[in-house]
């Protein structure tokens, strides 16, 4: 397969699940293809007959006694022998009859005179050729590892605005200066391409031929090895922005990113997995300075395997499982523990926590049902996932034991301090947001934290929410008078 089809070519530019079809299409068994895979990988190839080189022919006739096809000289991206660093011709034969084994070049080619061509347009048809040959001896998956790498490239070259959109008239200047127009009319890259990059400048790479893929790549990088080995850099930091913040992985460079990846307001928001851990993430950059905002790690199953690993639910110490994990506070695990319905659990199973709870409770009689959340919240949480119900009616009882009016305790003092910390941080991501609506987010917090019973008793905590209430509600009345 390798030594004979233009398999491990194609398969840079198609999805994984496509791979089995393009076999079958390259053994000949169409009628196991589809056919918008038949019609997607004769699109990419910009030359519809086979092609041969008229030095090669000579030789092959002269040494072997006849001629033969060379794969190579079928290559879409390659218009140059690779050995005699001539132009190939196109015989009357096209790529796409299905009886190529049968057909001899003689007799099916025509004598062409090669136009001489500039120094400059041989020096690039070499390193396409090159590039290709590296590509058709390789299973590197181009489709799914060039991420975002063009962007960022284009970033660090000067082509990406503050605003994060692609200047395309710049670009389109330095490409044609880079290149000169007989090179780019003698492969056909399509300039319009350019303006689409506007369209979406972080995945466009997805409706790329090969021919425009490979010419960016070489026009950014010099070489495709250069491409692969690039790390992703933003100009305000050598650090790679998206390693994998598992303990267990610390990959850097393997990642799949979603479509669903935007610009917005000079923010890029990217979702993207570690391939390696299967870890999600959602992390938002700044285009202004290339400061990377905030990265989220995101429900998954992957991350409900790495937190049974700490045994987070008989651990009462999530701030040890919280820096274990990498998370940003403590609270962001508690956020995630407190909306983990992953898996259903078994009445058996729910029994068991009840009775640690009523254990729990019996062992600390003079504690409030706050500081019983805090000091054992991996077992609140599970609770307040799976069984609610049975949890409030056992805070109610609690409530009319001991009420929590103990506003010194040690537990709620340090609860308050860290809930605080948690807010500010909210509202400064808001300010670097520019979002006017910091307050909602607050509120959005208290709603997903389950912190309304408690707020009364967080002193700090609740003075500086009323703040932001006040600033909110005063902001509202001014824009009312406004409109």
């Amino acid at each position: 397969m390798r030594a004979h089809t233009l398999y491990f070519f194609y398969s840079n530019f198609i999805l994984d699940e496509e791979k089995v079809e393009l076999n079958n299409l390259l053994e000949g068994n169409r009628a196991k293809v589809n056919r918008n895979l038949n019609e997607k990988i004769w699109s990419k190839h910009p030359v519809k007959r086979l092609r041969y080189c008229p030095e090669c022919l000579i030789e092959n006739t002269s040494k072997f006694g006849e001629d033969y096809w060379h794969l190579s000289h079928q290559i879409p991206t390659v218009f140059m022998c690779p050995q005699h660093q001539t132009l190939l011709n196109e015989s009357s034969i096209s790529i796409s009859e299905s009886d190529l084994q049968v057909n001899k070049l003689k007799g099916n080619f025509q004598e062409e005179s090669n136009p001489r061509l500039q120094k400059k347009t041989i020096f690039h048809l070499k390193n396409l050729t090159d590039a290709s040959l590296f590509l058709n001896e390789s299973d590197w998956n181009l489709k799914y590892n060039i991420n975002f790498k063009l962007y960022f490239l284009l970033i660090n070259k000067g082509y990406v605005t503050t605003a994060g959109e692609i200047n395309i008239l710049k670009l389109e200047k330095a490409i044609i200066n880079h290149y000169g127009i007989e090179f780019l009319k003698l492969v056909g890259f399509n300039l319009f391409i350019i303006k689409k990059m506007q369209i979406n400048p972080l995945l466009f790479h997805m409706e790329l031929n090969p021919i425009e893929t490979l010419s960016l790549i070489l026009f950014l990088s010099g070489s495709l090895e250069r491409f692969i080995a690039y790390q992703y850099r933003f100009p305000s930091s050598n650090e790679s922005p998206f390693e994998c913040t598992n303990p267990h992985c610390n990959e850097t460079q393997s990642f799949t990113f979603n479509r669903n990846s935007r610009i917005i307001n000079g923010k890029i928001q990217t979702y993207y997995e570690c391939k390696k851990c299967n870890f999600l993430y959602c992390t938002f950059f700044e285009t202004i300075k290339w400061r990377r905002l905030e990265t989220r790690i995101l429900e998954s199953k992957a991350l409900t395997v790495i937190l049974s690993r700490y045994n987070y639910n008989n651990d009462s110490n999530l701030e040890l499982v919280a820096n274990k994990l990498n998370f940003f506070s403590s609270l962001n695990l508690e956020r995630y523990l407190l909306n983990k319905k992953i898996t259903p659990v078994s009445d058996e199973i729910k029994k068991e926590r009840r009775m640690e709870w009523l254990e729990i409770v019996n062992l600390n009689l003079g504690l409030s049902p706050i500081e019983l959340k805090h000091l054992y919240f991996s077992l609140y949480s599970f609770l307040y996932c799976y069984d609610l119900e049975w949890l409030n009616q056992q805070i109610c009882k609690l409530n009319k034991v001991t009420p929590c009016d103990n506003y010194t305790s040690k537990v709620l003092i340090k609860r308050d301090r860290k809930v605080l910390l948690y807010l500010k941080d909210i509202v400064k991501k808001g300010i670097l947001w520019g979002s006017t609506d910091v307050f909602l987010w607050i509120n959005r917090e208290i709603e997903i934290l389950d912190l309304h019973d408690e707020l009364p008793y967080l002193k700090k905590t609740f003075n500086y929410i009323e703040k932001h209430r006040q600033f909110y509600s005063q902001t509202q009345k001014a824009l009312t008078k406004v409109t």
